[in-house]
């Protein structure tokens, strides 16, 4: 099937899934381009060398695989793939990947396993920063780029077959990584750094054959596979045992030969904490390569099965046992052989069965697996006969495991660490970390004290902390010691007196809220932009004057407050904030906006009044709804592109040097100009100084009442506009109502703004399916109120209806209407 026919003729623009896999095509159409609706494209498991370049038009797409399509390269603009999160291109021959793949900031997943990718792009872990998996299995790397350590969100990344000498110094700064495969690769040792990845629970190391030592090992670590790797020394003896810990270090001969394993064996002996969570069927089960039981195992016997007799307890509870089983295996097979255990009391009818998998891929070597179990089978007591057989896999016709020796060694409740005082150990505790360091909180609390800083030094065991909210405590500085929070994601100091923040704030790569309102900063720290999974960062009442150029690198970032900062510029990239939705800048100092500011894509939502010195607005981000930018004094000119099809909402109230400048006319002409992006169904809004009319309203009157016989000709929309002047403080927000062809009592409530002494114009523009009869009767009244003397007076209105036949012989006298904001309501409400 050499390609498939997309022609726009077959209606598929609303297509959402289209899935291909395995349908022998050779090419695909450039009319792919106009799926613009596609959210999942699967083209696997076909011959397509190229693809066409419209593909990268799809915006939309969130899914693409293409895995074994034998492609030769990527097209240049992939990156234009905003919104795709699933990326799979494995199986190929790529080679290199095209720079403008950094560009796809909302990727989570990327498989490239088996592309003969020879390397990765530099600045993939400052660009990539959604990216939870990476699966680079069978690439030849040689070396990651150290950026790597910088995908925060990582939760998976396959190394497999990579041909890697070494991994980066700094690959524990992956807080998120929880699973990581390193199967066959060169490296001989471990980053030191190692230990810090907190999240890490899988580890699988088997068959590289150079490794010779591991480091000390994450605390959450669950699975460790490091099986014949035949050059391994040395291991570390500090697990979590507790948490059900699987490891096997099968076929590592040298180990075998080293004090580091009789030393290993030696701390499951003297390990006190087994019992603490016995309540659960939690299970340690370790396998090592050693051919004899350990002596302290004090019941031992040749072959599989044994019994015993319970010897008087003296007051003793048993609370969990060790079982050892030490065998050989008899042929080769790339996967584990289970031994099935039962265990049963001869009076009980049915025994209990559990399976012990070791991980056999090799043979001809004794070998020997350690389990731990917490007792769940109803207590063993004094006199009790216990009878025990281990079984291999009994569906197998020829047995591929012996069973050689085994042994069972059982824990009391008195060998347990700190039985009898975890009472009094748990009250110390809190004690110590209510303390505070002998802070009275109730003083701090009222202001009567200062509290200059707050401990958190890393024996408090902070690091899994996830929420600080330390608002209004009076504190003077935060500590070094911040940095340490590596999973931290909310974190609020609001209404603090802190002037500086230290440098370490800028290790918290796993924060996503940041608030420090009120807290007197001077400025930020300069590697701000670190912080690369924050969403919501508020700065409001701060004396920064400028901001750090790295507040650019938050590519996460979705909500900015900057009001009343004292700001006089913005950074030149803010542009890049790709994903920014909304953005607070009122009561600052800018004189203008960087002409980046229309690469804002995401940006909705601007607010920038009282910004007295704006003298100017740069071309505003397409997808813009909601733009406040009254009573800036100084602002004389505005853009006249707009995304009307978003239902915009603007207010220009109290800007009067742009009443003088006959804004309304630009602003109209650019409406109706812009004939592809007014749908139906929506509608618009302004606020602006003035106190006409503009000649061009067919029908206008004095006072707040209009009545109008719609013409009979094709009706796009209408316009409506009113005059107002309101009495009252400046600021105060009040109500009017407006009420179309009260035949049908359609309302609409709009929100208003009081500016004391000065005329104001509402345009407003409604789409034509707001005519539901040939006579509109239309009344604007204010909003019933307390208050003796009316704050409102409607003093104009007038009412324009667009035509079908006139809008392109005279755009000009066609004019566009719009439709009222207010900065704390995201749309008109009816």
């Amino acid at each position: 099937m050499d390609s498939i026919g997309l022609s726009p003729a077959l209606g598929l623009s609303c297509l959402k899934d289209l899935r291909l896999e395995n349908c022998n095509l050779s090419c695909l159409p450039n009319e792919v381009g106009n799926l613009i609706s596609l959210e999942t494209l699967d083209l696997s498991a076909n011959n397509l060398p190229t693809l066409p370049d419209s593909i990268c038009d799809l915006t939309r797409l969130k899914r693409l695989t293409l895995g074994g399509c034998n492609l030769s390269h990527l097209p240049c603009e992939i990156g234009r793939l905003i919104s795709l999160d699933t990326l799979g291109l494995q199986g190929n021959s790529l080679s290199i990947l095209p720079d403008s793949i950094l560009n796809l900031a909302c990727l989570k997943s990327l498989h490239l396993n088996g592309s003969n990718v020879t390397h990765l792009p530099s600045e993939i872990g400052r660009r990539l920063i959604s990216l939870e998996t990476l699966n680079l299995d069978g690439n030849r790397l040689l070396t990651l780029p150290d950026s790597i350590c910088n995908l925060a969100s990582l939760e998976a990344l396959f190394l497999n077959d990579c041909n890697l000498s070494h991994l980066p110094d700094r690959i524990g700064m992956l807080s998120s990584l929880k699973l990581l495969e390193l199967q066959r690769n060169n490296v001989c040792s471990l980053p030191n750094s190692f230990s810090d990845l907190a999240s890490l629970e899988e580890l699988r190391l088997n068959n590289c054959g150079r490794l010779q030592s591991l480091p000390q090992l994450p605390v959450n670590i669950l699975r460790v596979d490091a099986s014949c790797c035949t050059s391994l020394e040395n291991i570390p003896i500090e697990f979590n045992w507790q948490a059900g810990l699987r490891m096997s270090f099968g076929g590592c001969n040298m180990l075998a030969k080293s004090n580091s394993v009789n030393n290993f064996i030696e701390r499951l002996h003297q390990y006190k904490g087994w019992s603490e969570r016995s309540e659960l069927h939690i299970d340690t089960n370790i396998s090592l390569p050693l051919d004899e039981v350990p002596n302290w195992f004090e019941y031992q016997c040749a072959g599989s099965k044994f019994s015993l007799v319970v010897p008087p307890l003296e007051n003793r509870r048993i609370v969990g046992w060790s079982f050892c089983v030490v065998f050989s295996s008899n042929g080769y097979r790339d996967k584990g052989f289970p031994f099935h255990i039962f265990w049963n009391k001869p009076t009980l009818a049915n025994p209990t069965l559990f399976r012990l998998v070791p991980f056999v891929d090799y043979q001809g070597q004794d070998q020997m697996i350690f389990l731990h179990r917490p007792l769940n089978y109803g207590g063993i007591h004094c006199g009790d006969e216990l009878e025990i057989e281990i079984i291999p896999n009994p569906w197998e016709r020829v047995p591929l495991l012996t069973v050689k020796k085994c042994g069972i060694h059982f824990i009391y409740e008195d060998n347990i660490e700190g039985s009898g005082g975890r009472v009094e150990k748990w009250r110390d505790a809190l004690t110590k970390v209510a303390n505070l360091s002998g802070w009275d909180l109730p003083k701090v609390a009222n202001g009567t004290k200062r509290m200059d800083s707050i401990g958190l030094s890393p024996a408090l065991g902070l690091s899994c902390l996830k929420d600080l909210r330390m608002e209004n405590c009076n504190l003077s500085c935060l500590p070094n010691e911040v940095g340490h929070l590596i999973l931290l994601e909310t974190l609020d100091l609001s209404a603090n007196n802190m002037p500086t923040l230290p440098d370490s704030i800028c290790d918290l790569t796993c924060l996503k809220r940041l608030t420090l309102e009120g807290c007197n900063l001077s400025h930020l720290p300069c590697e701000i932009g670190r912080l690369i999974l924050l969403e919501g960062l508020s700065l409001a009442g701060n004396s920064l004057l400028t901001l750090p150029d790295s507040i650019c690198n938050l590519a996460c970032l979705k909500f900015l407050n900057l009001n009343d900062c004292n700001l006089s510029h913005l950074p030149d990239r803010i542009g890049i904030l790709s994903l920014l939705e909304i953005l607070y800048l009122e009561r600052n100092n800018v004189c203008s906006l960087p002409n980046s500011f229309s690469d804002l894509a995401s940006l909705w939502k601007l607010r920038l009044n009282d910004c007295g010195r704006l003298q100017s607005l740069p071309q505003l981000p397409v997808n813009l709804k909601e733009l406040d930018a009254t009573y800036c004094t100084s602002l004389e000119s505005i853009p006249t592109e707009f995304n009307w099809r978003a239902g915009l909402l603007m207010s220009f109230l109290g800007c009067n040097m742009l009443a003088k400048n006959n804004v309304m006319e630009r602003i109209d002409q650019s409406f109706w100009e812009d004939k592809k992006n007014r749908g139906p169904g929506g509608y618009a809004t302004i606020y602006l100084p003035g106190d006409e009319i503009p000649n061009w309203f067919q029908y206008q009157y004095a006072g707040s009442k209009l009545s109008v016989v719609v013409p009979p000709r094709r009706i796009l929309g209408w316009s409506l506009c009113i005059v107002v002047r309101t009495h009252g403080n400046r600021g105060q927000r009040h109500q009017i109502l407006i009420i179309r062809d009260k035949f049908t009592e359609l309302d609409q409530l709009l929100t208003f703004t009081r500016y004391q002494g000065q005329d104001q114009m509402i345009l407003l523009y409604y789409p034509s399916d707001y005519i539901e009869r040939d006579e509109l009767e239309i009344e604007i009244i204010p909003e019933d109120s307390e208050e003796t003397e009316p704050w409102l007076t409607v003093k104009k209105c007038g009412i324009n209806f667009i035509y079908e036949d006139n809008t392109e012989m005279s755009i000009k006298k066609k004019r566009k209407i719009t439709d009222i904001w207010d900065p704390d309501i995201s749309s008109p409400r009816n």
